[in-house]
């Protein structure tokens, strides 16, 4: 195995286990949410190998963040945050005019820093 896969492999365990941490789930409720085997779990979030590209879509997708959160270096974990991807979630499916209330939202949220 050469560094740089290594680096990625350490990296998608310390975002999975992220994830993993936000949602309060647990090994075996990953892989009974994936329908795959607990010691696939395990073997990511403990760095031994990576999940395949077909299961880190799935494993976005389940999470709702992207394959790039998953294999990139984050100083802090705040791209887990379940309120985050809920809001993120949210604002992908609202119309303009609901968009335009969030931005006033926003504004008021702002002005009150």
């Amino acid at each position: 195995m050469n560094e740089s896969h290594s680096i990625c492999t350490a990296r998608i365990a310390n975002n999975i286990k992220a994830l993993l941490g936000a949602y309060g789930m647990t090994n075996r409720e990953l892989a009974n949410a994936l329908a795959i085997g607990e010691s696939s779990v395990g073997k990511w979030v403990n760095g031994v190998n990576g999940p395949a590209i077909g299961m880190l879509q799935k494993i976005a997708d389940y999470f709702k963040v992207s394959i790039d959160d998953l294999v990139t270096f984050h100083k802090d974990q705040t791209f887990a945050d379940p309120n985050r991807r809920y809001i993120l979630d949210k604002i992908e499916n609202s119309t303009p005019s609901d968009l335009a209330k969030l931005r006033t939202i926003i504004d008021l949220i702002e002005n009150e820093k």
